[in-house]
């Protein structure tokens, strides 16, 4: 049986278990599986106090792409107009660090 746990914001779980994976794909031949421990370097975000800003410390990657098969498109996405001002700051405030 799989215990159920109350769902936590990412900062707060990483406290408890820092074990992260993150998965990258890009066409054509791209997909990559980045193994890791994340850790909180800034509690609240001064553009966006809702959301911290973690570093993962890579311990692992791994060529998940199969031979044979190529990657045709990849998911783009677009700001809408009324959240420009705010995702321009939180990637400016990710990039001074």
């Amino acid at each position: 049986m799989i215990p159920k746990t109350k769902p936590l914001f990412f900062g707060k779980r990483a406290r408890h278990d820092a074990r992260v994976m993150v998965a990258l794909l890009a066409p054509p031949n791209i997909a990559i599986s980045i193994r890791g421990r994340a850790r909180v370097v800034r509690e609240r975000m001064n553009a966006d106090e809702s959301h911290a800003i973690v570093e993962i410390d890579v311990e692992e990657v791994k060529n998940d792409m199969i031979r044979g098969v190529v990657i045709d498109k990849t998911v783009m996405i677009s700001v809408i107009e009324e959240r420009k001002d705010w995702f321009e700051a939180v990637l400016g405030e990710v990039e001074e660090m």
